[in-house]
């Protein structure tokens, strides 16, 4: 089963935006990036990175997050190390998102920091919005 997932801020489904491709660049435009929400917190990998490193007076940051469940038969791309690029628009018609599931970067997924999925399709359904601390917390 696929973990909860935690998106900084306060969803809004009319601002999901179609993928879009950006040439030479191994992000994409549009979508929805979450991480996985560690169980009995309303923290993730990537609340973590923007604390540790020093992000928390960044505006991403709001003091809000939606907590999303993945709907059943959700179809998520799984990327590794192997992958040398790759096409966001093509991988949507085929996937709901895309799943890295490490807590590094190197090779082409550089620069993705951490455990993250970028949803090209909202599929998934809302659980409850949550307050984020932005302070550091014992709980990381």
């Amino acid at each position: 089963m696929y973990p909860l997932q935690l998106f900084l801020g306060n969803y809004d489904e009319k601002k999901f935006d179609k993928i879009r491709n950006i040439k030479n660049c191994n992000k994409p435009c549009g979508g929805l990036w979450t991480s996985s929400l560690w169980e009995g917190t309303r923290y993730s990998d990537w609340v973590r990175f923007l604390k540790t490193e020093h992000y928390s007076h960044h505006s991403i940051i709001d003091k809000v997050g939606t907590i999303i469940k993945a709907l059943p038969g959700v179809r998520l791309y799984e990327a590794d190390d192997d992958n040398t690029g790759v096409d966001f628009e093509l991988l949507s018609h085929d996937y709901d998102g895309l799943w890295w599931r490490h807590n590094y970067t190197h090779g082409w997924f550089w620069g993705w920091d951490v455990e993250s999925t970028l949803w090209f399709h909202p599929s998934f359904e809302v659980v409850e919005k949550v307050e984020i601390s932005v302070e550091i917390s014992s709980e990381i």
